[in-house]
Parts: structure tokens; C-alpha cells; sequence
């Protein structure tokens, strides 16, 4: 008889976080369950309010104003943000068919983030040549000091994106691969749910 390892709990609730985010869109509770379940809750920490703040030498605060697919979202300054150091399935992209888990990665982001305050912070390159703002992104409360609490790789962590580098902005390649491999090896989001995951 083979012993089998008890699944991690994130590989359990990944199947009930995808069926909330696509069962029930956008509300409040929800949004709360998500944050709750993935450790991106808001921890009880005051901010001082308001749009495009900066905290520190590279941290700004903002606010969602809407999420374009998986890894972009537009600021309520008109900004459009591209989440650093991931690819997340294709939904939106021209002359490209819709990729499995690509709806699921939009929906997650759009209940967690939509008009919520973030923190962002940068690598070494700010912005790429389609004119979006590069940024790694952290709920209020989270500790910007550590990637692992960002959305960026708490979407590696869940199988709703895969790790993409494009140098120079490399500071934190090897967590982001490691990330990946753990979420294959646990078979989490896409990894268990398309039969080529983040197929091209």
C-alpha cells in the first residue's frame, strides 16, 4: 500500500476559490473569502488615504479602478499596470483564442483588486515599450519587503499565472521560479485543470 502525502490546503481550496470567483463575480463577501483563504487579507494597518501616494522610495499607494485580464489592471489615474515577473492565459489579446484558466485568472483579479487600494513598487526597468507601468503589486497591510506577499506571486502560488522573466527586471527570478515549481508539483489552478497549461 502506497502512502500517499495529504494534499497542501492550498491545492484543496483552490478548487473552491475558482468556484466562487466564477459562481458568484464580484462582491464583497467573496472578495473577502478569497483574500482570507490565499493570505492576501488586509492586515489592521492604517493608511493615509488617497490615490497615488508614495510610502517610501519605491513604494506608491493607489486604487484599481478596473482589471484589463489576469496580469494588467488600470489605475484610477489612468495608469495601466503590468504585473512584473508573471503571464497569466490569454483573454483579451488580439487574433488570440481565449486559454484555459485565462477567464478564472481575470475574474480572481477583478474580485480581489477593483477599486481597492494598493501598494506598488518597481524593479530595475519602470515601463515597457507598450507605455504600461511594470509593478509588482501588495494589498494595504502587506509587507513590501517580502515578493512572497505580493499579488504577483500569489497568483504563481495558485496556479492562475506562470513565472515570466524579461531581464533586466530579474531581482527576484530565482523565488518566482521556485514558486512555479511548487505550484506544478501541487498541481494547483492550471496546472490540474488544462491539458497544456499556459499553452502558447
Amino acid at each position: 500500500m502506497t502512502n500517499q502525502k495529504p494534499k497542501p490546503v492550498k491545492t484543496i481550496l483552490i478548487s473552491f476559490i475558482a468556484f466562487l470567483v466564477l459562481a458568484f463575480g464580484s462582491n464583497q463577501e467573496v472578495q473577502e473569502t478569497i483574500a482570507y483563504y490565499t493570505g492576501l487579507e488586509k492586515d489592521i494597518t492604517e493608511y493615509i488615504s488617497g490615490g497615488g501616494q508614495v510610502l517610501g522610495e519605491n513604494v506608491e499607494l493607489a486604487t484599481v479602478n478596473r482589471v484589463v485580464d489576469g496580469d494588467t489592471v488600470v489605475l484610477d489615474d489612468g495608469r495601466k499596470i503590468r504585473l512584473l515577473n508573471i503571464d497569466t492565459p490569454e483573454t483579451k489579446k488580439p487574433r488570440t483564442p481565449i486559454m484555459c484558466f485565462g477567464p478564472e485568472a481575470s475574474k480572481f483579479m477583478e474580485i480581489l483588486l477593483t477599486d481597492r487600494k494598493i501598494q506598488l513598487t518597481k524593479d530595475k526597468e519602470s515601463a515597457d515599450r507598450y507605455g504600461r507601468d511594470l509593478r509588482f503589486i501588495f494589498l494595504e497591510g502587506k509587507n513590501t519587503e517580502d515578493i512572497e506577499q505580493s499579488v504577483n506571486a500569489e497568483l504563481v502560488k495558485l496556479g492562475f499565472a506562470r513565472t515570466s522573466i524579461y531581464k533586466p527586471n530579474d531581482t527576484y527570478e530565482a523565488e518566482f521560479i521556485q514558486l512555479e515549481q511548487d505550484a506544478q508539483k501541487s498541481k494547483v489552478g492550471a496546472w490540474s485543470s488544462c491539458p497544456e497549461p499556459f499553452e502558447k
